[in-house]
């Protein structure tokens, strides 16, 4: 769990800072950095999935996160780059900490 815990953490900094450039109105470089982080995110919930399935641990809200992230890609293919970066920093980001805590 300490690796999973590990890889979250580094998932938050990387969204804030995708975030950030976003509400910077540096998109091209935002998006750019974002699909790094995505790659990350699916396999950090990948694991997220398997943990849960084999020990009960953590206990998240699968719905939730699965919600917030179809928001992230409508965001995306609406070009949307506040309204995304609204969702990873206020949205993506919190469930993330909840997990992580719990870890």
């Amino acid at each position: 769990m300490t690796d999973l815990k590990t890889e979250i953490q580094e998932i938050i900094e990387e969204t804030k800072e995708v975030s950030e450039l976003f509400y910077q109105q540096k998109d091209s470089e935002g998006y750019g950095k974002l699909s790094l982080v995505i790659d990350k995110i699916s396999g950090i919930i990948e694991k997220l999935f398997l943990s849960k399935v084999q020990s009960g641990v953590p206990d998240f809200d699968q719905r939730k996160l699965l919600e917030t992230l179809g928001e992230a890609m409508k965001a995306m293919a609406d070009r949307d780059s506040v309204l995304l970066g609204d969702i990873l920093q206020y949205d993506l980001l919190e469930q993330f900490v909840q997990i992580h805590d719990q870890l």
